[in-house]
């Protein structure tokens, strides 16, 4: 479907709330779709959120906000705890060998440094980006299936239009043809012109025949965009569509020009970050306990810090850097 932009706001989370809680309330036809009767555009437009390309947009939008809450509650300061049991073999004077059994308890506290706490950065910033990028994805499928579900309608009740002046010029074709028949024997018309006259009838019939297919490929327009089977057994209201002023539309509220400039925005914070980063590093804090069997109980506490670099890298120019850094 293509791009349309169309006077309609809505925040995520208002849709997300639609999505939820009216929905379901509306989407009653899911349960006998062969009832379901088509009469007004308003009827329709509340449904385009139930679409199932408006659905499987929706579940990516949640997927990848537990994603971005996911890669949140990862980073930071981390507990670990971890307990030990073993036995070691120790010689006597009288070079016995005697076991000796002991347990560890151990916990504490990890900080991310250097690299390390860059690299959780990055990874926060890049579960945003991909959350963004998935809620203007679901935004503009249902401003675009808006937009074309209301051309469908506007179609339907076009031809529907259409069809009934044609079904009135139909019901004048034996009246018509008993007249010509009347004239031709009365030498007032030749044959060809009376089978000329008809034709005009043929054509309106051929398309009426057009028509019915376009009414058909509308209606699974609005079958794809809502979800739902529908039937006109009845006469469509005119369709109420929004008046659009080009001179008076703001280009830099419109939907594709916000998201590119919140992309950036991203990106460019992406771009800092992945210029600061550096080799990993982690600082632990920890407590411990031993229990030697038999012997005594041990406790005591520590601090350490950690630094890990690529053994290539020693020495050398840091590549990651230079990826990072902007052409000269």
């Amino acid at each position: 479907m293509k791009q349309c932009f169309i006077p309609i706001k809505a925040s995520m989370g208002l849709l997300m709330l639609f999505y939820f809680f009216l929905v379901p309330g509306i989407a009653f036809a899911k349960a006998d779709v062969s009832t379901v009767s088509l009469s007004s555009l308003e009827q329709i437009e509340p449904l385009v959120i139930n679409g199932p390309e408006v659905s499987a947009a929706l579940s990516a939008v949640l997927r990848d906000e537990a994603f971005e809450e996911a890669s949140k509650q990862r980073a930071g300061a981390k507990y670990f705890g971890g307990i030990t049991y073993g036995y070691s073999n120790e010689l006597t004077f009288d070079t016995n060998e005697y076991k000796k059994k002991h347990s560890n308890l151990s916990f504490g506290l990890n900080f991310p440094l250097f690299g390390t706490f860059q690299k959780e950065k990055i990874g926060k910033l890049e579960a945003q980006t991909a959350s963004i990028e998935s809620k203007h994805n679901s935004n503009m499928i249902l401003l675009n299936n808006l937009a074309e579900l209301r051309k469908a309608y506007t179609t339907l009740w076009i031809e529907q239009q259409k069809e009934e002046v044609a079904q009135h010029f139909l019901n004048t074709e034996a009246e018509t043809e008993h007249i010509l028949l009347e004239r031709q024997a009365q030498g007032l018309v030749l044959p060809v012109d009376r089978l000329e006259f008809l034709a005009v009838y043929y054509d309106v019939k051929r398309d009426m025949t057009a028509s019915k297919l376009r009414q058909t490929k509308a209606l699974k327009v609005i079958t794809l965009a809502t979800g739902i089977k529908w039937e006109m057994n009845e006469k469509l209201k005119a369709p109420s569509l929004p008046s659009i002023d080009g001179k008076k539309i703001d280009i830099n509220n419109h939907p594709e020009v916000l998201f590119q400039n919140q992309l950036v925005s991203q990106y460019e914070k992406l771009l800092a970050e992945k210029k600061a980063i550096d080799r990993d590093g982690n600082l632990t804090i920890g407590l411990t306990g031993t229990r030697e069997f038999p012997g005594s109980t041990i406790s005591g506490g520590y601090i350490a810090l950690s630094i890990t670099e690529p053994f290539k890298a020693i020495g050398s120019k840091d590549q990651a850097k230079l990826a990072a850094a902007p052409p000269p």
